[in-house]
């Protein structure tokens, strides 16, 4: 069975610290069956890396919710049967919250 494993902080808590590890890391994660969704280009704050969950935090602060899911779906779709994990300081937001909620009762 998949696992999704989530790194839930908040801002200067060593968040990135632990996403620049595991972005560096992601052929050792590979082979630990675990997929790690890399930093892509941000699109509301002008192509500027951050990580994929951090993006969707962005679009649901838009209120852009098919957006967000597309991204999610993708990392889901990306990782193939390997086990995920998402970090992301925005994770605390109620909307990712909510949308995470959705995506793990999909899952199950």
């Amino acid at each position: 069975m998949k696992k999704i494993f989530l790194h839930v902080g908040y801002w200067k808590c060593g968040s990135t610290y632990i996403q620049i590890f595991c972005n560096k890391n992601k052929k050792n994660l590979v082979l630990h069956n675990i997929h790690y969704d890399a930093f892509i280009k941000s699109k509301r704050l002008n192509g500027v890396l951050v990580p994929t969950l951090h993006e969707v935090g962005n679009f649901l602060l838009q209120n852009d919710l098919e957006s967000a899911k597309r991204l999610l779906n993708k990392i889901i779709i990306d990782s193939k049967e390997k086990n995920i994990i998402l970090s992301g300081e925005n994770m605390m937001n109620v909307k990712v919250v909510s949308l995470l909620n959705e995506l793990f009762r999909i899952i199950r």
